[in-house]
């Protein structure tokens, strides 16, 4: 699995403990060694293809000795900046952190699915129903504020505004095709005016689509047409390809 960024915390990686402990240089390793894990499945895990590298391959990597990058290593083991599991070294904090941003996408659909039937939006474990959806950056930011001791956030109903994109977020998750997201949200708005958003959710999740992305409607156009109030089963054929009249041209018998 390929993810092309990740959320980065600076004030947690400067007030760290154990990384204040290291050196300069074990805190660069530790970073060079996060953005493997981050590109690693399962996430978080420091894998190379798959396989746990060896101090070799990780000194090509960073480009220092082999010796330098154990001595690196021993020294970030002493600090406790990581764990390791079955010979695997990972980062606890993208493990929980991943784990709480699956949840919140696994929150996301049922909440969308649960529109779609007419019923009330479930709240996920340990969340107040006024908390925004759980995510990886809600989360990351709740803790922050759990921390300090602010509980205020939790006694406070979500402005309408936010409440308006939190429902556009639940639709554009729940969309099989994403793109134009901009142009997704404008027709999102114009669509409720015209149709409750049970309405839109439910046609949304009855909706069949082609076999081939390319031809699912993008969003804002299923959006500005309507298209959560069309019949399930009269799904559109997939048009012909490209060249198909070429094919057929070739292959017809000559006269």
């Amino acid at each position: 699995m390929s993810h092309r960024w990740m959320k980065f915390w600076p004030a947690d990686w400067q007030r760290d403990p154990a990384l204040r402990s290291c050196s300069l240089a074990a805190r660069g390793l530790w970073m060079e060694m996060l953005c493997l894990a981050h590109d690693a499945e399962p996430y978080g895990h420091v894998l190379v293809a798959g396989r746990p590298p060896t101090t070799k391959q990780l000194a090509s990597i960073v480009g220092v000795t082999v010796r330098e990058v154990e001595r690196l290593i021993a020294e970030l083991d002493e600090a406790g900046v990581f764990s390791v599991e079955g010979g695997v070294i990972y980062s606890r904090r993208m493990v929980r952190d991943h784990a709480k941003s699956l949840e919140g996408k696994e929150h996301i659909a049922k909440r969308w699915a649960n529109k779609g039937n007419g019923q009330e939006p479930t709240t996920p474990p340990n969340r107040s129903p006024t908390s925004p959806p759980c995510s990886l950056e809600t989360e990351a930011e709740s803790e922050t504020e759990a921390e300090k001791g602010d509980t205020s956030l939790r006694s406070v109903s979500l402005p309408r505004a936010r409440r308006a994109e939190s429902d556009f977020e639940d639709f554009w998750a729940a969309y099989p095709r994403k793109i134009g997201k901009d142009a997704a949200r404008k027709a999102f708005a114009n669509a409720k005016k015209r149709a409750p958003i049970e309405a839109i959710a439910a046609g949304l999740n009855s909706a069949r689509w082609p076999t081939d992305p390319q031809f699912i409607p993008h969003p804002a156009t299923w959006l500005n047409q309507g298209r959560w109030q069309d019949d399930p089963d009269a799904i559109a054929p997939e048009p012909a390809g490209k060249f198909d009249w070429m094919r057929e041209l070739m292959e017809a018998p000559k006269q």
